[in-house]
């Protein structure tokens, strides 16, 4: 695997536009000079940084998505990419890979070039050694992989996994309601039935399928 280069740079934070009080609207920062939040997220970006030159790639990560949910800046969603990608959480990697890029193209050319470059040159090589696999189940059911839940469905398929035998099942819970006469409230039961099934994914030879019976 290619080794990723992080980006170093200050993190940049778009600032939140806030409503004015009444009397008097608070003095704005000097030119130049950082918000709070700003120096937060630096300080969580940089922490990531540390941690991923340690190949601590799931306290970087940690770190990475913190900064980002405080001042959120498109460079950090390459960071966020390049730790899922050395955690093998193809999946991640690809949909951060993608939202990086599709952000980027539409940033006027302030995201470095060689950066865009790198992004695609590993997104390709994610995509050309994962598995995608197609599950059918009925929706409101539970899909899980490896013992993992991946969400409910409808999900978008194919699913994306690392090449490998794999656990596939869905979890589908049926609901029993029940009225109270003495206060008529409702109160519901939940029964849980499951399938599951292994399957041996390969990459780059279309997608597999795995459909879970209806309960």
């Amino acid at each position: 695997m290619k080794h990723t280069t992080l980006v170093l740079g200050c993190l940049l934070a778009a600032s939140s536009a806030q409503a004015a009080p009444k009397k008097k609207p608070p003095p704005k920062p000097p030119a130049g000079e950082k918000t709070p939040e700003q120096k937060e997220a630096d300080r969580h970006f940089k922490s990531g940084v540390g941690f991923f030159s340690d190949q601590k790639y799931a306290e970087a990560l940690a770190e990475f998505q913190r900064a980002y949910e405080i001042a959120p800046a498109t460079i950090v969603l390459y960071n966020i990419a390049a730790c899922h990608r050395y955690l093998s959480h193809y999946s991640d990697a690809v949909k951060f890979y993608r939202r990086f890029l599709d952000e980027a193209d539409g940033a006027n050319g302030k995201i470095p070039a060689d950066r865009i470059i790198a992004a695609k040159a590993e997104l390709d090589d994610i995509l050309s050694k994962i598995a995608r696999v197609s599950v059918t189940a009925p929706d409101g059911a539970e899909v899980v992989v490896d013992g993992e839940s991946v969400g409910t469905m409808p999900l978008d398929m194919p699913l994306i996994v690392a090449p490998g035998e794999h656990k596939f099942g869905s979890l589908a819970r049926r609901t029993a309601t029940r009225t109270c006469a003495s206060h008529r409230a409702t109160r519901s039961r939940s029964r849980s039935t499951s399938r599951m099934c292994r399957r041996r994914c390969r990459p780059r030879r279309g997608s597999s399928s795995f459909t879970s019976p209806r309960s």
